[in-house]
């Protein structure tokens, strides 16, 4: 075996991003990274990938002789990877390749809120940012989980929650524009009795 080629350095490494795709986490998480680079060894047994977060590098996969990229998935928005290479072999492990960072971007949706029905009333979010009423559409950050509090004015009653599915239960997981929908509806109005009742036998 060739040992001698296995440390040769010089690694040509690039990175670039892969679409975001949402997650249901309050952390904004699913972003991906795809690495790739050239291979200037001719005996490696694989590649052992790195990746690296405020400096501190540890190993994350390694991948056979002769492939040349890996995606890295299930990453936070708005935080800074970094990623190195190294070959290896029997005989040891290279010294690792240039080093390339990159930062996965936060991703923004709106939730908009429509009122319906008969009856008046009001919505409020938390985190906050809607107020509906008058402020009836927010943008959060993708994975953000929104609870919708629905509040009926005098007289009317609060029906349920319409409109995107995720919206039924009034908890709503930002991954796309989304737009829910609380109905209220009037009281029924009270019936009364008229009229006179005699009780016994005449």
């Amino acid at each position: 075996m060739q040992s001698g080629y296995l440390y040769q350095r010089g690694f040509l490494f690039s990175l670039f991003f892969l679409a975001l795709i949402a997650s249901s986490s309050s952390s904004a998480l699913g972003g991906g990274l795809t690495l790739t680079w050239q291979d200037n060894s001719t005996n490696e047994d694989g590649f052992k990938i790195e990746r690296g977060v405020s400096g501190s590098y540890a190993e994350i996969a390694s991948v056979g002789p002769n492939i040349q990229s890996y995606a890295d998935m299930g990453l936070l928005a708005g935080t800074t990877y970094c990623y190195r290479v190294r070959s290896y072999n029997s005989s040891g492990v290279s010294s690792p390749s240039n080093e390339s960072c990159a930062t996965i971007p936060i991703t923004t949706f709106a939730l908009a809120l429509t009122k319906s029905g008969s009856g008046g009333g009001s919505v409020t979010s938390n985190p906050a940012g809607i107020t509906c009423g008058n402020d009836c559409s927010e943008v959060y950050s993708s994975g953000t989980v929104v609870s919708l509090t629905a509040t009926p004015a005098a007289g009317s009653t609060f029906a349920g929650w319409s409109g995107d599915t995720d919206c039924l239960d009034g908890v709503v997981t930002i991954s796309a524009n989304k737009s829910c929908t609380a109905t209220f509806n009037l009281n029924p109005a009270g019936f009364g009795l008229v009229g006179n009742i005699t009780s016994g036998l005449s």
